[in-house]
């Protein structure tokens, strides 16, 4: 609980993003509960019978239908975008004091040339054990 506070503390200065998101996710859950009922109307329709007046209506609904969808599109990618913008930020935020508090210890500079000589020495061990389980099937 304690990590989540924190976090929306940090998350504060990008509210503005994820005010947008949060409201283009409501935008959608109203979409996407407006387009089965304009389906709902136009098979309505086409089950009574289409004469001229319902054939008009049915375009009516599908110039609806065709607007619900596109702006569904729209929302999605603003919701997926701003929560993505304003996440990247965050994280690099927390990564950016993460690091200014590791880098006066020295932390960070330390294990990459011990884990690199580890992983040279695997890769060679690795290379001879196969080489001498290839040699060991030949003969």
């Amino acid at each position: 609980m304690k990590l989540l506070l924190k976090l929306s503390k940090e998350a504060i200065r990008y509210r503005g993003l994820y005010a947008i998101a949060i409201l283009s996710t409501l935008i959608l859950t109203v979409i996407n509960l407006a387009a089965p009922k304009v389906l709902s109307a136009m098979t309505g329709i086409v089950s009574e019978g289409v004469d001229d007046a319902g054939m008009k209506r049915v375009w009516n609904l599908t110039l609806i239908l065709v607007v619900l969808y596109l702006a569904r599109v729209a929302f999605r990618f603003l919701n997926n975008y701003l929560a993505h913008k304003a996440a990247w930020y965050l994280v690099g935020d927390m990564r950016t004091r993460t690091y200014d508090k590791l880098l006066p210890t020295g932390q960070l500079k330390w294990p990459i040339p011990v884990f690199g000589g580890l992983g040279l020495l695997l890769a060679g061990y690795g290379v001879l054990t196969l080489l001498k389980k290839r040699k060991d099937e030949e003969t």
